[in-house]
């Protein structure tokens, strides 16, 4: 018996070093399946250490088992990746950082069947990747709307105004674009391209209220202080 163990312990370090896992873990499992079995898997008194005919038998049938469950497994893997959809969202700067917080919330489940690909552009360039079929939805802030994409509108939000305190607006909790004809506005009006997104929905909904906005600091060039603000 003594002989029998030096042998085992001499060949079960590199099965062990195989499966990541201690020489005493493999020791004990080789023993537990062969009292479960009955049989010696293991003939301890040769010098290496070799299957018995009853261990060669069972590893041929185990390891055919085994091959035909990693054929299964490996199956079905390709038949659930040939499953997905993959869906290709561009999204703008502005707005995308809204579906990137839900698409890592864990409380919302996306559809397992969709495989989503981000790619983040500026609102201009979604457009023209939508229109050029590269993409199959866009998140965007509705600025303008080239024809010939479809718009399903998701969230509105507030546009908040600054005003000096001693100004009578100031007191007011809500305003209408027409109340600020008369104002001064701190924003970009550059051209679309390097335009804020917010500068611009401002600048249209001035338009849509009969006047241009009168720009008196540019935020393209500076950032304001407070006291411009």
């Amino acid at each position: 018996m003594g002989e029998g163990r030096r042998h085992n312990c001499a060949v079960l370090p590199k099965a062990a070093q195989n499966l990541s896992v201690s020489q005493p873990s493999i020791t004990k499992a080789v023993q537990q399946l062969e009292q479960e079995l009955g049989v010696t898997l293991f003939d301890r008194n040769q010098k290496p250490i070799a299957m018995t005919p009853r261990g060669q038998l069972f590893f041929e049938r185990v390891s055919a088992i085994l091959q035909s469950l990693q054929a299964a497994a490996d199956e079905v893997s390709r038949l659930s990746e040939q499953a997905r959809c993959p869906v290709r969202i561009g999204l703008s700067p502005w707005s995308g950082y809204r579906l990137k917080e839900m698409l890592a919330d864990k409380a919302w489940a996306p559809p397992r069947h969709l495989l989503y690909n981000l790619a983040e552009r500026s609102g201009p360039e979604v457009f023209r990747m939508l229109q050029a079929g590269s993409l199959d939805l866009g998140w965007v802030i509705d600025v303008d709307r080239p024809r010939g994409l479809r718009f399903l509108p998701l969230e509105t939000q507030e546009i908040c105004c600054l005003l000096p305190r001693t100004s009578p607006l100031a007191q007011r909790e809500r305003l209408t674009f027409p109340e600020l004809a008369s104002e001064a506005f701190a924003m970009n009006l550059e051209a679309p391209e390097g335009a804020s997104v917010v500068s611009l929905l401002v600048a249209r909904a001035c338009r849509e209220a009969g006047f241009m906005p009168k720009v008196s600091v540019n935020l393209q060039q500076f950032l304001p202080t407070p006291e411009v603000a």
